[in-house]
């Protein structure tokens, strides 16, 4: 009705601005800035002394990302009238879009000056303080305003914001809380502070707030991609993919949602569909490198690393200081051939400058806060900026005569990281020894609530400014800091560019140099890195005298016997498929041309990609192998069923040069003998090293030839290799292998040492 009584004046020629004014404000409140432009460029040539036709013409062209014209604009305003507070406040809010954090302070706080309890400028402001590394601030600018203000929903959203970077989780949620019990139905709160919690690793809490959204918007779009992002972390990575696609069908230009959806499926192997979705995301942001980086990494997970090398090279052109891109990259290179680890080392370099030469960031940053509409009446989310830091409120310490060894590790929970170290922390000798766990990223599983009893002490960094984390860890004056994550999913090795501890070093998940100069020693063994291997780090090398993992034997592993009566041979891996390459496929062929009426069973959740399958039947093909020789076994249930489909088979063949590791434990627990491939870098020694522990170094072959003999060799008595299984088995588990005690001894050992002789890198 308005909208048509403001047009009808138009169309009569009234010589009044308020017409134009308005149908430009109706227009942006309904985001159609593209014809507020036009309404407002009217306004302002009726009248360009009218200084809110140029407030809202700047906040149209700040819209269609004319930045710098939106601040001329709104500049002009404040200039017509300096007592406009609503003005400063624009201004303010586009000058931070424009990485001018002071020039929008500044305008902020005359907002402020004018209008004390302005709720939207403080709220914008407390923002910008928090990104310069001062929630604290920002809390106390909130907690000033008049009582009536400050009990308004958006501004407790925004102190519950400040309290949360502050690591003040408890008051954080309560903030939220009566945020929510103030708006009940204002779904973008909702959506905040849903995504606030998730960003903060409370999936679990973030649910129970956006599950309502949805009920009162069942096709709320936004939401829909949140409450899955919560599922998602939660491990219902079904009932994600389903809410993902249903946010799809209501908005295809939904990007979020395609890229979170590629990612899924990506996880369950589906790795065709998932580069479909990536790209279908970039058709709308062609130079996302979040999704770019995710396309490259599905490309790897389908076994083509050069292409994925690629794609990350071109993503690194056009974003050269993507510290995303270069993780990415060093991770391909950890699991390439030697020959890649001079630019491995290159690259780090090019990282760690990066890092220490940027802003603060979030342990784990998340774009839940970058999910918040782009509107003045929330704050702009930019990284944490370097400066001014409040102390963090810490526990008492109360240090005794233990040595205190600290893991930072974002692979707490269900993983196989964890299930090697589970190893040490089952066997630490507690009287001697205080061990404390560092959770770069929350996992909601009951293995990350065992491991944390395991230890003296557990903290979550997920969400906590980088700044704030490394505070944390100081304050437990650890004597050795151990990182176990590398450049891999989740990460927070960033925290040690700075030293957290006297002596840092890494164990356990990565395969390469770090290339930081503050991790001291990267812990193997004689046959992982050995003095040749030298070259290739930049950590000094600290051997153990024995294999350089053990696991802890499991009381529900399944019988090991043979399944099969067959006269044929059945050799196999359960590797993932991206370890599954030409190198590897090169040595797979010769063995099966060397028993020739073997076949070839391969088990992993990309078997169900039909681009990855095609890749290693067409490539064994071409070296000899009948197709029919080649079978595939998808996924099969729980870790028992996974455990027992190695039943199947008569021989484990490696894959080179990322070797095996978990698999090598698997199948030799399961009593079946596994044929190693020796390589020139860590990654590809780490199945020899497994061999080796169990006095077994005949199985371990350096050229396809060796390889086919020893594959050749296993299999000339199949009936006395099938009977071998049990025999085999106790061997195993009665070797160094699945000996944690021996294990936490050696580490206490070598910990005890760098405490006294710390590293090259120190």
């Amino acid at each position: 009705m308005a909208e048509r009584l403001y047009r009808e004046l138009v169309a009569a020629g009234v010589n009044d601005v308020r017409p134009y004014c308005n149908l430009g404000v109706l227009a942006l409140l309904e985001e159609r800035s593209d014809t507020a432009l036009g309404w407002l460029e009217q306004a302002v040539e009726v009248d360009p002394e009218h200084p809110r036709s140029h407030l809202n013409l700047g906040m149209a062209l700040q819209l269609e990302k004319r930045t710098a014209e939106a601040i001329t604009v709104l500049q002009r305003a404040v200039g017509l009238d300096p007592q406009l507070a609503e003005a400063w406040n624009n201004l303010g809010y586009v000058l931070a879009q424009d990485d001018q954090p002071e020039s929008a302070m500044e305008a902020y706080q005359r907002a402020l000056n004018l209008q004390p309890g302005y709720a939207m400028a403080a709220q914008n402001l407390s923002m910008l303080l928090a990104n310069h590394g001062n929630p604290q601030e920002g809390e106390q600018l909130l907690r000033q305003l008049p009582l009536a203000v400050g009990q308004e929903s958006g501004v407790l959203f925004h102190l519950g914001e400040m309290l949360r970077l502050q690591g003040k989780l408890e008051e954080a949620q309560a903030a939220y809380g009566e945020c929510l019990e103030r708006a009940p139905e204002d779904a973008e709160l909702r959506l905040g502070v849903g995504l606030a919690l998730l960003g903060a690793g409370q999936a679990d809490h973030s649910l129970t707030v956006l599950l309502p959204l949805l009920a009162m918007r069942p096709d709320h779009s936004p939401g829909l991609v949140a409450v899955g992002w919560c599922l998602q972390e939660l491990g219902e990575v079904a009932q994600a993919i389903d809410l993902y696609q249903r946010a799809i069908a209501l908005d295809p230009a939904n990007i979020r949602a395609r890229n979170l959806l590629g990612i899924c499926l990506s996880g369950q192997g589906v790795h065709s569909e998932a580069i479909r979705q990536f790209r279908a995301a970039l058709e709308q942001e062609p130079k996302d490198s979040e999704i770019r980086a995710n396309m490259a990494d599905s490309l790897r997970s389908q076994g083509f690393l050069d292409a994925a090398m690629v794609e990350v090279n071109r993503l690194l052109e056009d974003d050269p200081d993507s510290c995303h891109a270069l993780a990415l990259q060093l991770f391909n290179c950890s699991i390439g051939s030697e020959q890649l680890a001079p630019l491995a080392l290159e690259l780090s370099q090019r990282f760690w400058t990066l890092v220490r030469g940027r802003s603060n960031v979030l342990v784990q940053f998340s774009a839940a806060a970058g999910a918040l509409p782009a509107k003045p009446p929330f704050a702009a989310s930019l990284r944490l900026r370097e400066g001014a830091r409040q102390a963090l409120e810490l526990p008492q310490l109360r240090r005794d005569q233990r040595l205190r060894i600290g893991f930072l590790s974002a692979e707490i929970g269900n993983h196989v990281v964890a299930s090697f170290l589970l190893s040490f922390l089952e066997n630490y000798d507690r009287e001697h020894f205080a061990v404390e766990l560092f959770a770069a990223s929350r996992r909601f599983d009951a293995t990350a609530s065992e491991l944390a009893k395991l230890a003296d002490h557990h903290w979550l960094l997920d969400g906590m400014e980088i700044g704030r984390a490394r505070d944390l860890i100081r304050s437990r004056q650890l004597d050795i800091l151990v990182e176990t994550s590398g450049f891999t999913a989740n990460s927070a090795i960033e925290l040690l560019a700075e030293r957290c501890a006297p002596v840092q070093c890494h164990y356990i998940g990565y395969h390469a140099t770090t290339g930081l100069d503050t991790i001291d020693w990267f812990i193997g063994d004689a046959e992982t890195v050995p003095e040749e291997f030298a070259p290739q780090f930049v950590e000094g090398l600290w051997r153990l005298p024995r294999p350089w993992l053990a696991r802890q034997p499991d009381a529900t592993l399944p019988p090991a016997c043979s399944e099969s009566i067959d006269p044929v041979a059945v050799l196999g891996s359960f590797n993932q498929l991206a370890k599954v390459r030409e190198e590897t496929l090169r040595f797979w062929a010769a063995a099966l041309q060397a028993v020739p009426t073997s076949r070839l069973l391969l088990k992993d959740r990309s078997v169900a990609d039909e681009k990855t399958r095609e890749r290693i039947v067409l490539t064994l093909i071409g070296h000899g192998v009948a197709p029919e020789q080649i079978s595939f076994l998808g996924y099969v249930g729980g870790w028992e069923d996974h455990m027992a489909s190695y039943n199947r088979l008569d021989v484990a063949l490696d894959s080179t040069p990322w070797s095996s590791a978990t698999t090598g434990f698997d199948a030799l627990a399961m009593g079946v003998p596994l044929v190693a491939i020796r390589g020139g870098c860590t990654a590809a020694r780490m199945s020899a090293s497994i061999l080796k522990g169990l006095g077994r170094p005949e199985w371990i072959a350096e050229t396809p030839v060796q390889f086919a003999a020893i594959v050749a060799e296993l299999c000339a008595d199949l009936p006395a290799l099938r009977a071998s299984k049990p025999e085999l088995r106790r061997r195993v588990l009665a070797s160094p292998l699945f000996d944690g005690l021996d294990l936490s001894r050696q580490l206490e050992q070598a910990f005890l040492a760098m405490k006294k002789a710390p590293g090259p890198a120190g």
